[in-house]
């Protein structure tokens, strides 16, 4: 059945059915010219019944054949209003209201709806203030009202003024919607239900009981009221954005994205890219998550959830500037969110500004019970990383604030205890006593004190004096603190009895003590549950390495199918996607390591990005490492470790990257300004994009640093060369060499002397490779020989290659090259084809048939060559001698026919051999 907005309220006519069913039939066999009155008819039979099209059809030719039709018009709207087609009502509406003014509440009443749903909330409000007979309806007012609201209108003082306007002060509809304007959902919510309101207000009532219902957490009604109206107007973004909200509250997250999906990027509302965005977070996939969001403030959707989506997703992928840039605009929005105070103040501390943390935890509340543990929290952490004086610092601060919070005493003691100030501990002791603070954190805080002085049985019996007359949580805690202890002491299967007497599955410090205790006695299939238990509750990299760890010395287990076992049943499929990942990298097995990255991104997350480079530089996909670095650079943690920036510029200049290898050193420059090693790169980056005059102010500063003589005079030579100074060049690379014979410096003095000085260039190799064992080194020697004509010189070194790697098919060929340059065609046409049984490379059948011509094998030659052509039609090397071959046969048509085929082609290389082809 067709849906529709109107059919929900009008009885079908079933006279007006006659009408469609008789004038279809009259004009199916062309009875004759339907009249105006008849198209009438049909079109209200046709939206009657939900024959939206049939309507279309008939109101369309009445209004083109009569444009001063308005009444025609009306009726053309209200169809267009019944399946989404905004613009229309508005043109049609409008052009009525230009003629003769709309006068019918319904027609008013769509158009103000139209304005409404398609976002054109001033047009809303002109409309509603220049129409006196939009003033007459009550409906009217509450739609501009609503207009208002979302054009920026403040909530109060609109609803003061509409209230005012309207005849009936008490309406549903009117109490519903200021209430829920006005953020007092629970009476907006009594009233909703009791509206009875006209067909054109269903789409913004549905709507409006929706976010009620998600307001309250009842998200499949919310869903229900959605999917009814997205049935009716699929592409309306209000519709969408309430849809997608609603599945993606209820956990439907491939119907919000269909209904994301289904509008072209460019033209999508920013409120849709915030519900992806918030769909991705909750999915743990972040970099999507931050990208979406990032779209939605692109496009001007500067809100504070949109901000903290924003800076979380960052957080987790461990950008900390831009998860700080984007928390900073949520807390501007709105200090008073906890939320945002307590990541902002995690992220400042992890970018180095703890001033501003301290701050940021000073002016938070303290009434908020999680605001003080992460306050007390943070002075630990701090303390851990080697922060101890703003450790101090905070929580003395923290504390003064409030002296009587037993909790941040606690705290300030245990920091104390760990920094080996024990100046007032037992007048903190004492203090802690007099505020009552409960009895576990006192004996906490001892124990902690004689774990630090080694004094084990003096801890032990300290907790064995409090196990009488304690509540069972008390139990826990006391049974804790004495594998703790246990632990400490290297007494693990005492430890590991304690814990077990605990059933608790969810507190990670009870579950790392198990695995340490369990792991220590040697019961590793104990330590190992405990190790994957920790890793679904601590969700992070370290917790995945230790579960490897676990399963690596675990005989009973097999690593691989463990984890593949597991991610199968996992929630959180990407952290066991991590440990394969891991796996893979340590078995040398980088390949696998990237296939599992490419079918779950968010995997990567948890792997340390230095590794992941390194894997992915092993693996050589130059588009994939460019891809990575480039987003690897704009992480603040990159700046904090010279090893990353290292890799990744050896990297760019390996490939040619310069721009990049010239922005990273830079950067790195910033960063590590006495590194010799960027200076250096940085130098290498500009020569090779021909920044000589920059260049040159490079290798001056070099001097001034622990840089070798060798290294100056290389780069000095190097610019001369690119500056074109061939013969300073020459001198400066050669004086390099002759002090420390090196592999960049002899590759260039081989390629200057290569024309006028072959020999010199020759021995410039043979300096650095000619003790070398290495197939690449002597390739590099042996295709220099050759191409400078020594050739005895290039088949002794392909000699060697040969002998040392006999499966090299490149050795083989070059060889047999060599050999038919020496007349020597038998042994050149074996080794040939020796390579071509190696590697199937066409090349090599190309020499073989050129060798069997040289050696008069004239059939054998046209029969290789004709075969190679039928399995590479356009391997054009072959189709020239060919037709050398043609010609010294006197078949000149033949030869001409492969000239024509592929000389006239845009991608010949081959042009000038073409040319002797006559």
């Amino acid at each position: 059945m067709s849906k529709s907005i109107s059919n929900r309220y009008g009885i079908l006519n079933s006279k007006l059915m006659c009408a469609v069913f008789l004038s279809s039939s009259m004009v199916l066999s062309g009875c004759g010219e339907v009249s105006k009155e008849e198209r009438l008819a049909i079109a209200d039979a046709a939206s009657e019944s939900g024959k939206y099209d049939d309507a279309l059809i008939q109101l369309r030719s009445i209004v083109l054949s009569e444009p001063s039709d308005m009444v025609s018009r009306e009726k053309l709207a209200k169809v267009y209003f019944n399946i989404g087609n905004l613009s229309g009502v508005i043109k049609e509406l409008e052009l009525v209201e230009e003629s003769v003014s709309l006068k019918g509440k319904e027609s008013i009443g769509m158009l103000l709806m139209s304005y409404l749903f398609t976002g054109s909330y001033e047009d809303a409000i002109l409309f509603y203030q220049r129409s006196d007979e939009a003033k007459k309806h009550d409906e009217a007012a509450i739609v501009a009202y609503v207009a208002a609201i979302k054009n920026g209108s403040n909530p109060r003082i609109e609803t003061a003024r509409v209230k005012r306007t309207l005849a009936s002060k008490e309406s549903d509809l009117f109490l519903a919607v200021s209430n829920y304007v006005n953020k007092n959902f629970a009476n907006a919510k009594s009233h909703i239900d009791k509206v009875d309101h006209p067909f054109f207000l269903f789409p913004l009532i549905t709507d409006l009981k929706a976010q009620l219902a998600m307001k309250s957490g009842e998200n499949e009604k919310a869903v229900e009221y959605m999917t009814e109206i997205l049935g009716i107007w699929p592409n309306i973004a209000i519709v969408q954005i309430t849809s997608a909200h609603a599945f993606a509250l209820n956990g439907e997250y491939d119907k919000a994205f269909n209904i994301i999906g289904s509008v072209p990027p460019d033209t999508r509302s920013p409120w849709l890219d915030k519900i992806s965005a918030e769909i991705y977070l909750r999915k743990n996939e972040n970099e999507s998550a931050l990208k979406s969001a990032e779209e939605a403030i692109d496009k001007g959707l500067s809100i504070e959830d949109n901000f903290i989506i924003a800076g979380t997703a960052a957080f987790k992928l461990g950008r900390n500037e831009t998860s700080y840039e984007y928390l900073k605009k949520a807390y501007a929005k709105n200090p008073q969110n906890a939320y945002t105070m307590r990541l902002l103040s995690g992220v400042s501390i992890e970018l180095g500004y703890v001033d501003e943390s301290i701050e940021l935890m000073k002016a938070a509340d303290f009434s908020n019970a999680d605001n003080v543990a992460f306050i007390a929290n943070t002075s630990e952490y701090l303390s851990q990383v080697g922060k101890n004086q703003e450790a101090g610092e905070l929580i003395k601060e923290v504390h003064s604030r409030d002296p009587a919070n037993a909790s941040l005493l606690y705290k300030l003691i245990a920091h104390n205890i760990d920094n080996e100030n024990f100046d007032s501990f037992e007048l903190d002791i004492k203090r802690l006593e007099n505020l009552g603070g409960p009895s576990l954190q006192l004996l906490a805080v001892k124990l902690k004190k004689l774990i630090k002085d080694g004094q084990y049985e003096q801890a032990i019996a300290l907790i064995e004096e409090n196990r009488t007359n304690v509540s069972p949580d008390e139990s826990e805690i006391l049974s804790l603190l004495y594998s703790t202890v246990q632990v400490n002491n290297k007494q693990y299967q005492k430890a590991l009895d304690e814990i077990e007497k605990i059933e608790d599955d969810e507190n990670p410090d009870l579950l790392n003590l198990k695995m340490l205790s369990a792991y220590g006695a040697g019961q590793l299939d104990l330590a190992t549950n405990s190790a994957k238990r920790l890793v679904e509750l601590n969700q992070n990299s370290a917790s995945v390495l230790q579960l490897l760890q676990m399963l690596e010395e675990n005989n009973n287990l097999d690593t691989e199918s463990a984890l593949r076992r597991w991610k199968a049943k996992s929630d959180s499929p990407a952290l066991y996607d991590a440990g394969l990942i891991y796996l893979y990298i340590y078995k040398g097995e980088p390949d696998r390591a990237f296939e599992i990255a490419q079918s779950n991104e968010a995997a990567l997350s948890f792997i340390e990005n230095r590794l992941w480079l390194n894997t992915l530089i092993e693996l050589g996909d130059k588009a994939k490492i460019l891809s990575y670095t480039n987003k690897l650079l704009t992480q603040d943690d990159v700046g904090e470790n010279p090893k990353i920036f290292a890799d990744i510029i050896a990297f760019y200049l390996m490939n040619s990257f310069n721009q990049e290898a010239l922005s990273a050193s830079e950067s790195a420059l910033n960063a590590f300004p006495d590194e010799v090693s960027f200076k250096i790169a940085k130098l290498e980056s500009l020569i090779n994009l021909g920044a000589l005059e920059r260049a040159e102010v490079a290798i001056n500063s070099l001097k001034n640093n622990d840089v070798p003589k060798w290294l100056v005079t290389h780069f000095k030579g190097l610019v001369s060369l690119r500056s074109g100074d061939v013969k300073s060049a020459k001198s400066q690379l050669e004086q390099a060499l002759l002090i420390n014979p090196s592999v960049p410096t002899a590759l260039l003095v081989a390629q200057i002397n290569k024309e006028s000085e072959p020999l010199t260039g020759l021995n410039a190799l043979e300096s650095v490779f000619i003790d070398s064992n290495n197939e690449k080194d002597l390739h590099t020697l042996a295709e220099y020989a050759a191409s400078v004509g020594f050739f005895d010189r290039a088949q002794a070194y392909y000699d060697k290659i040969i002998q040392n790697f006999p499966e090299s098919h490149i050795a083989l060929n070059n060889k047999a090259n060599i050999l038919i340059e020496k007349k020597k065609f038998t042994e050149a046409i074996e080794l040939a084809d020796k390579a071509y049984n190696i590697r199937q490379n066409p090349a090599y059948l190309d020499t073989k048939g050129w060798a069997e011509y040289k050696a008069g094998q004239v059939e054998s030659a046209v029969s290789t060559f004709k075969s190679l052509l039928e399995s590479q039609p356009r391997y054009e090397a072959a189709a020239v001698h060919l037709a050398e071959i043609y010609i010294e046969q006197g078949d000149r048509a033949s030869a001409l026919k492969l000239k024509q085929a592929f000389q006239s082609s845009e991608n010949s290389r081959l042009k000038s051999n073409w040319e002797l082809i006559d």
